[in-house]
């Protein structure tokens, strides 16, 4: 869930967490972000598109969804 929701989204994350996730392909908690998002893809994102993305899926609204 890449929507601002506290409880089941990035709504906590730093922009600092969102980058590493990005490089790292690891939830902030450590976790493996993949299947669900293929983070070799976004690997080669640089800092300031990093930060314009994360910028962006803040003004999203926000859903509460659990994983499944």
């Amino acid at each position: 869930n890449i929507t601002p929701d506290p409880q089941t989204g990035i709504g906590t994350w730093t922009s600092d967490q969102f980058y590493q996730m990005m490089h790292s392909g690891r939830f902030p908690d450590g976790g493996l972000v993949y299947p669900a998002m293929p983070f070799a893809s976004y690997s080669k994102v640089t800092r300031e598109d990093s930060d314009a993305i994360y910028a962006y899926l803040r003004t999203v609204t926000p859903v509460k969804q659990l994983n499944k």
